[in-house]
């Protein structure tokens, strides 16, 4: 749909993040690559913090996926400080799991607590119960 379809530049951008995660949740990594890179471009063009935001998001699981978990880490770490400042509290949550599985994975079991236990605590203020399992089962 994307090769098919133009759009506005922030619509597209839009439509790149969702299929990037998409094809990540598939095992597209290749594609997925593909969508963020110029979804990355797109971001800085439009200067859009919440658009760079996504791109750190899906960069760090794809960097997950792929076993490089010293980018993942640092590109969830990044995704979680910008969808909390932007209050986007559902991408916050999402990205602060993926946060603690790469911490997890990676052999920093210490740090991965603590980041579930934060999750769990703003998704009991928030009454969140999907994105709060998630966190307790990175626990």
């Amino acid at each position: 749909m994307l090769s098919a379809v133009t759009a506005p530049p922030v619509a597209r951008a839009e439509g790149l993040w969702v299929a990037s995660w998409i094809a990540l949740i598939q095992g597209d990594r290749d594609q997925a690559e593909r969508w963020l890179d110029e979804l990355a471009v797109l971001a800085k063009e439009l200067d859009d913090p919440r658009l760079n935001s996504h791109v750190h998001h899906w960069t760090g699981l794809l960097a997950m996926f792929t076993g490089d978990l010293d980018t993942a880490v640092r590109e969830l770490q990044a995704a979680v400080d910008g969808h909390h400042a932007r209050d986007d509290r559902e991408m916050e949550l999402t990205a602060r799991y993926a946060l603690a599985t790469a911490l997890a994975v990676g052999g920093h079991a210490d740090n991965a607590l603590t980041v579930s236990s934060e999750t769990v605590a703003l998704c009991e203020e928030n009454g969140e119960q999907n994105a709060r399992a998630d966190a307790e089962w990175a626990d």
